[in-house]
C-alpha cells in the first residue's frame, strides 16, 4: 500500500515470479554507476549460471520490445529466443503468445496490456500498414528496380546513447563506488557488459523518402475520404508520424535520406485493407 500528499490509496500486487523471470539485479542500487550495469551484463557459452543469465534477459528482450532480431542480441541470448522453452514460459507468466519467425521473434498482445497497438485504429496506425504494404512490395518485386542495400543498424550504439541518457539522470550523492566498499565485489570487465556485437545478418533495403512521400500520396488518392481532410492537406505529416511509428515497433530504422527496412515489415506484406464508408451527415441544406 503507498500513499501521497492528495492523492489517493493505491494497492499494489506484485508477481515475484514474474519479476524474478525477467530480472534479478546483480548487486544493490548504491553500488550502481550506470544503467548498463543494472541490466546488461555478459553472458558466457556454458554453465548453468550464464544459461540462466541468457534465458532472462531473452524473456526481458521479448517483454520490453516490439520485436526482437537475433542480429541484434548476442548469441547465447539469441539460442535462447529461438528454443521452445521462451514460449513456454511467457505463456505462463504473462498469457501472451510468442511469435516466432526466421530472424526473430515478438510477444503478440492479445489482451490489450500495452499502450499503443501495432496495427491499430485511427488514421496514423492505418498508414503506417498501408507504407509497410508498400515497403514490403518494392523490396520483393522481382521487376521493379534493384533496391540498395545497407548494413543493419548499430543497435548497440543507440541502446548505449540511451543508456548515457539514462545515466545523466542517476542520483550520486548515495552512490557508493565499488573501490571504497570493501572487498568481496570486484569489479570486472564481465560485470560491465564489455563484449563483442554480435555479426549482423546481412544487408537491409534502403527506402529512400521519396519513395514514402510519393506512396503516401497514393494511399491518400486511393482510400480518399477513409483519412481526414487534415491529412490530405498535410501528407508530409502523415509520412512522418506514420514512419516513427514503424520505427517504435522495429518495423524500420530511419536514417538520412530514408529507412532501412527490417524484417517486421515483411509480416504485413499481404494485408489487404477494406475501407468503410463514413455515415453521412444531415444537413439543412
Amino acid at each position: 500500500m503507498t500513499r501521497g500528499p492528495g492523492a489517493g490509496e493505491a494497492l499494489y500486487d506484485v508477481a515475484r515470479d514474474v519479476v524474478f523471470a525477467l530480472f534479478r539485479p546483480p548487486r544493490v542500487l548504491q553500488h550502481v554507476e550506470s544503467v548498463s550495469a543494472l541490466l546488461g551484463r555478459a553472458v558466457g557459452s556454458s554453465g548453468n549460471a550464464e544459461r540462466r543469465q541468457a534465458a532472462q534477459a531473452a524473456r526481458r528482450a521479448v517483454v520490453e520490445s516490439p520485436v526482437v532480431y537475433h542480429a541484434d542480441v548476442e548469441p547465447a541470448v539469441a539460442n535462447h529466443l529461438r528454443g521452445s522453452a521462451l514460449a513456454t514460459d511467457l505463456a505462463r507468466l504473462t498469457g501472451l503468445r510468442v511469435e516466432r519467425r526466421a530472424e526473430g521473434v515478438l510477444l503478440v498482445d492479445t489482451a490489450g496490456f500495452t499502450g499503443e497497438r501495432f496495427p491499430g485504429t485511427g488514421s496514423v496506425a492505418q498508414a503506417a500498414v498501408l507504407l509497410g504494404v508498400e515497403m514490403a512490395d518494392r523490396v520483393a518485386d522481382p521487376d521493379g528496380r534493384r533496391v540498395k542495400r545497407l548494413a543493419p543498424p548499430d543497435g548497440q550504439a543507440r541502446q548505449q546513447a540511451l543508456s548515457g541518457h539514462i545515466d545523466a539522470g542517476l542520483p550520486t550523492a548515495t552512490l557508493i563506488r565499488l573501490d571504497d566498499a570493501g572487498p568481496g565485489e570486484p569489479w570486472t570487465a564481465e560485470d560491465r557488459g564489455d563484449h563483442d556485437e554480435a555479426d549482423g545478418a546481412g544487408r537491409l533495403p534502403f527506402i529512400t523518402d521519396s519513395f514514402l512521400r510519393t506512396a503516401v500520396g497514393e494511399i491518400l488518392q486511393r482510400y480518399g475520404t477513409a483519412f481526414g481532410a487534415q491529412w490530405h492537406a498535410d501528407p508530409e505529416r502523415l509520412r512522418v508520424e506514420a514512419v516513427a511509428l514503424l520505427e517504435r515497433f522495429g518495423a524500420v530504422t530511419a536514417v538520412p535520406g530514408g529507412v532501412v527496412v527490417r524484417p517486421l515489415v515483411g509480416r504485413y506484406r499481404h494485408t489487404v485493407a477494406t475501407v468503410k464508408p463514413r455515415a453521412a451527415t444531415e444537413t439543412l441544406f
